[in-house]
């Protein structure tokens, strides 16, 4: 019974500290550049995806392949900002929408790329 008391509250410690960086990023990302951006994780989606893709596709060393995908995020997310959210600095409202709207087009965009085609062959 101690046991499961014991790994319930280190699971509490983890997904609290969890919860605590993302809350730091998006704090950050707010006191830095005025913009309240919900998309950071999005962005990590990228770079993980860009990791996978680079490392089993592309047989690259996995040392190598993270740096590329932390390039690949940082690129995404200057993209991001100087196509979207520039516009929106002195608003915090346009750009919490602009911040929901990208998270819904990196992700269907995730999907489409990711999700293998479905095929009617079994019908």
């Amino acid at each position: 019974m101690t046991q499961v008391i014991l790994g319930q509250v280190l699971n509490g410690i983890i997904v609290g500290t969890l919860y605590g960086i993302i809350a730091l990023g998006v704090t950050l990302t707010f006191r830095i550049t005025g913009i309240v951006n919900f998309d950071l994780g999005q962005f990590m989606m990228i770079g993980a995806y860009a990791a996978w893709h680079l490392t089993d596709v592309a047989h690259l060393p996995y040392p190598v392949s993270v740096a590329l995908a932390v390039l690949i995020a940082g690129i995404a997310g200057f993209l991001s900002d100087r196509a979207l959210f520039q516009f929106t600095r002195n608003n915090l409202v346009n750009g919490l929408l602009v911040s929901i709207g990208l998270i819904s087009v990196i992700e269907s965009g995730a999907l489409l790329i990711a999700t293998p085609p479905y095929s009617n062959s079994s019908i």
